[in-house]
C-alpha cells in the first residue's frame, strides 16, 4: 500500500518529532509526515501549530532504504505502508527502546517502576510516592504532581533551580516548551514536587540510596533517563548508500556530525543523535537546536535544487577526532547516569551549552555535499585490480578511477576510490605521497584522501593518469 511521497517525513511523535514539525510549519515548509506508532494523540501534542493532521498514528517504521537512483527514502511500516519522502528526520519517539541507567539494585526495587518512553497506562498515582529520576519525563511531572502525595525529581549536578534554567534561562528552552505544552511551569508551585541534586547510589527495595547518606522510600519510579544511541538502532533495517547499513557503519560505536548527520546516509538526519548527550543541559535546549539546524539543511536543499545532501565524511571524521580530544581532557565527565545497562558509555557535548548552541547556529554548507543526479562522478575510466606503493608496503588492491581535464589549470585531474581485502591492510590517509600501478601500466605519483564508512580509500592525482586515456575524435567539415 502506497504511503505517498512527501517531501520530509518524520518518524516520532514524541519532543523530537513535534519540535522538529513546529520548526517546518514556522518557515512554512507544509509538505511533511509524522509517523507515530502510538494509537492517540497526548498531551504534548497540541494542534496550536496545526500539527495534528500531519501525524498518521499506528504507524510503527520498520525499514528504512535508501535508493539511491531516485534520491529518495523507502520507508516502510509494520502495516504493509510504504512512503517513499525524499528527506528523513528520526526523532526519539515511541519507537525507540530506552537505556535504563546502570544503577546497582535496580531490580530490588519492590515497587513499580519503568521508563517514561513506555509509559504504564495501568499505574495509579493518587496518593503515591513516586521518584522521577532524569528530565526525559517532564511531560509528564504536572499530572504526576497533581495525583500523588510526594514527586521527587533526581537530576544529579543540576543547578539549585531546575525549573528556573529550564523554563526561565535555559537558551531556547523556553520557547520550545511553549510550543509542546503550557503546563509544565506551574509544577514548581506544587509545594508537593522536591528537586534533589545529590548523586543516586542504588536502587533499594523501597527507594533510592543518594550520596548524602539519605534513603527515601517511593511507591513508583518512572526512569526518564538517556536514550542508547547503540541500542536504538541495534535491531533496526536501516540501509543507506551503496547498501550501507547502520549496524556496519556503527560496528565500533556510534559516530555522526553534531548529532544529526551520519555520512554513508543522505537526507537523513536525526535529533539527538550521537555526539550530542545533554550531559548537564535540557534535553529539550538540545532538540530545539537541532530541530532549527535541520531546517536549515532542508532550506538549504531547496534553495540549491539538490535532491541529495550528505556530510563529507572528512568533516564527520574531524569532529568526531575533537569531541574524543576534548572528552579525554575532562570536560563533563558525566559518569554512571550517562551509561547503558551495559555500562557503555555515551558521549556529551565536551563543553557548555552556551558552545554547543553557537555551533549549531553556524551552519556551514561546505560541510555537505549537495548534488543531483547529474552533478555525481562519471562512469569509471578504469575499474579492475593495481598495485598501491605507499611508504614501507606494496599492496594489492581494487581500484574504480574516473577522471577529467579542468579548465582553470588546464591539466588532467583523475581519482577514484581503492579497496582491499582487509581494509585495515589499507595506509592511513593524508600521508605522504603514493604509487599507483595498473596492469600494463606505469606507477603513476598520487595521493590518499579520506576514508569511508566501508574502510575504504579515496585517490587523487594530477596529470597523466595511471589508466590510458583514448585520443579525442575530431571531425573536419
Amino acid at each position: 500500500m502506497s504511503g505517498g511521497e512527501p517531501e520530509i517525513l518524520v518518524v516520532g511523535a514524541g519532543f523530537g518529532g513535534i519540535g522538529m514539525a513546529v520548526e517546518l510549519r514556522r518557515a512554512g515548509i507544509d509538505d511533511f509526515v509524522i509517523l507515530e506508532q502510538g494509537d492517540d494523540p497526548a498531551p504534548r501534542t497540541a494542534d496550536k501549530y496545526d500539527i495534528l493532521r500531519h501525524i498518521r498514528f499506528r504507524s510503527e517504521v520498520v525499514a528504512l532504504d535508501f535508493d539511491d537512483a531516485e534520491d529518495r527514502w523507502s520507508v516502510r511500516t509494520a502495516e504493509n505502508s510504504l512512503w517513499r519522502p525524499r528527506v528523513v528526520v528520526l526523532a526519539p519517539g515511541s519507537g525507540f527502546e530506552p537505556a535504563f541507567p546502570a544503577f546497582p539494585g535496580r531490580y530490588s526495587f519492590r515497587g513499580t517502576s519503568f521508563h517514561a518512553a513506555r509509559w504504564n497506562d495501568g499505574i495509579d498515582c493518587v496518593g503515591k510516592r513516586v521518584a522521577v529520576v532524569g528530565s526525559g519525563a517532564l511531560e509528564f511531572l504536572p499530572e504526576l504532581a497533581k495525583q500523588a502525595v510526594r514527586v521527587a525529581i533526581f537530576q544529579p549536578a543540576a543547578p539549585k533551580s531546575l525549573w528556573h534554567r529550564l523554563f526561565e534561562h535555559g537558551p531556547g528552552v523556553r520557547r520550545l516548551s511553549r510550543w509542546i505544552s503550557g503546563k509544565y511551569d506551574p509544577i514548581a508551585r506544587h509545594d508537593n514536587a522536591e528537586l534533589v541534586t545529590d548523586p543516586i547510589m542504588r536502587i533499594t527495595e523501597s527507594g533510592i540510596a543518594t550520596a548524602d547518606g539519605r534513603e527515601r522510600e517511593f511507591d513508583a519510579i518512572v526512569y526518564g533517563t538517556v536514550f542508547g544511541i547503540t541500542d536504538r538502532f541495534a535491531d533496526r533495517h536501516l540501509v543507506g548508500a551503496n547498501g550501507l547499513t547502520i549496524q556496519q557503519v556503527w560496528r565500533d560505536g556510534p559516530e555522526g556530525f553534531l548529532g544529526v548527520a551520519v555520512h554513508g546516509f543522505p537526507n537523513l538526519f536525526l535529533i539527538t543523535g550521537p555526539n550530542c548527550g545533554a550531559g548537564r543541559r535540557s534535553g529539550l535546549f538540545v532538540i530545539e537546536a537541532q530541530a532549527r539546524y535541520i531546517r536549515r539543511c532542508i532550506e538549504r536543499m531547496r534553495l540549491t535544487g539538490s535532491t541529495r545532501m550528505e556530510v563529507r565524511a572528512a568533516t564527520q571524521h574531524e569532529f568526531n577526532r575533537r569531541m574524543r580530544a576534548k572528552s579525554a581532557d575532562g570536560f563533563h565527565n558525566s559518569g554512571d547516569r550517562f551509561q547503558d545497562e551495559q555500562g557503555r558509555g555515551l558521549t556529551a557535548w565536551p563543553g557548555s551549552s552556551g558552545s554547543y548552541l553557537r555551533t549549531m547556529r553556524r551552519f556551514d554548507p561546505n560541510h555537505y555535499e549537495l548534488t543531483v543526479p547529474a552533478d555525481r562522478e562519471p562512469a569509471h575510466e578504469y575499474a579492475g585490480p593495481a598495485l598501491l606503493d605507499a611508504p614501507g608496503s606494496v599492496l594489492p588492491v581494487e581500484v574504480a578511477l574516473s577522471g577529467h581535464p579542468d579548465p582553470t589549470d588546464g591539466l588532467y585531474h583523475w581519482y577514484g576510490r581503492i579497496s582491499a581485502t582487509t581494509s585495515s591492510d589499507l595506509p592511513d590517509p593524508g600521508r605522504s605521497e603514493v604509487f599507483l600501478t595498473i596492469p600494463g601500466g606505469a606507477a603513476t605519483p598520487a595521493r590518499l584522501q579520506e576514508r569511508d564508512p566501508w574502510g575504504n580509500l579515496r585517490i587523487v592525482g594530477i596529470g597523466v593518469p595511471p589508466y590510458p586515456l583514448e585520443p579525442a575524435e575530431i571531425h573536419s567539415s
